[in-house]
């Protein structure tokens, strides 16, 4: 059993430009049954209950406010067979999740702009991301990566739908830029271990280039852009620093720490 209170910031975009930011508050609770199908991987199957709070913090009301209950059941598997949480040398990590949302939150506040918004209450959606390493030699890896999702024909409400933009999901876009209920992303590169740092700061420094293509399926077509990044181990996650540059022209910078590499969904 799992509860808590998590609270985050969503931007809002119009075109490539933030009109606004909508703050997050989710309180609940969700019990989870799960199994360990082997050591390298497990099923679980569960049950979420929230109270959704969705408020513009700042800039224009394009998307109304939400306030109320969310109950949700999803499975979820994973598998698992990395040598490593941040860069593996081999393997597979591939996680994917069914979530059949029972009930969303309701609109408490709307806009001239946001005044015919009625969300569907009841939808599932589907999602899988994964990974793959392979070790040329003790300097060179081949990488190779996959997201996709669907709503199965429905189009759920933001937070409910997919938010694209960042490494290995369009990378040339802003975080949360493209929301969309489907999409497939692929990738595929290379990555190379220039050496070491002393093991009380962590452990290889590394630099990945790689390609990404896809589609969100929103009538803007395939996407593709080429990025690549620098990769420290340290002893608290991953620091990575780099850049995308778009078959479009559009460009992004991102310096951040955490799994690079994605191991989960968004």
């Amino acid at each position: 059993m799992t509860g808590g209170i998590l609270q985050n910031e969503a931007p809002v975009f119009v075109g490539r430009e933030a009109v606004a930011d909508y703050r997050l508050t989710r309180s609940g609770a969700g019990v989870d049954i799960g199994y360990n199908t082997g050591y390298r991987s497990e099923v679980r199957f569960g049950y979420q209950a929230a109270n959704l709070q969705a408020s513009v913090k700042i800039g224009d009301p394009i998307l109304p406010e939400l306030e109320g209950g969310e109950r949700l059941l999803r499975l979820q598997g994973i598998f698992d067979d990395q040598d490593s949480p941040m860069i593996p040398s081999r393997g597979l990590y591939a996680r994917g999740r069914v979530s059949h949302i029972l009930d969303v939150a309701t609109v408490v506040s709307t806009s001239p702009e946001t005044a015919a918004f009625t969300p569907d209450s009841e939808f599932t959606t589907a999602e899988i991301a994964a990974n793959w390493f392979k070790e040329i030699n003790s300097r060179w890896r081949l990488l190779a990566a996959a997201d996709g999702g669907t709503a199965f024909g429905k189009n759920p409400p933001p937070p409910n739908n997919f938010a694209l933009g960042g490494p290995f999901r369009f990378g040339a876009y802003n975080v949360g830029e493209i929301r969309t209920s489907d999409y497939l992303v692929g990738s595929g590169g290379i990555v190379r271990e220039f050496g070491r740092l002393p093991e009380v700061l962590g452990g290889g420094v590394f630099g990945g280039t790689w390609l990404e293509t896809g589609s969100a399926f929103d009538g803007e077509g395939l996407r593709a852009n080429l990025s690549t990044a620098l990769i420290v181990e340290t002893l608290l996650g991953p620091l990575f620093a780099g850049g995308s540059v778009g078959f479009d022209g559009r460009t992004r910078i991102y310096i951040g720490m955490g799994r690079l590499f994605d191991r989960g969904l968004r």
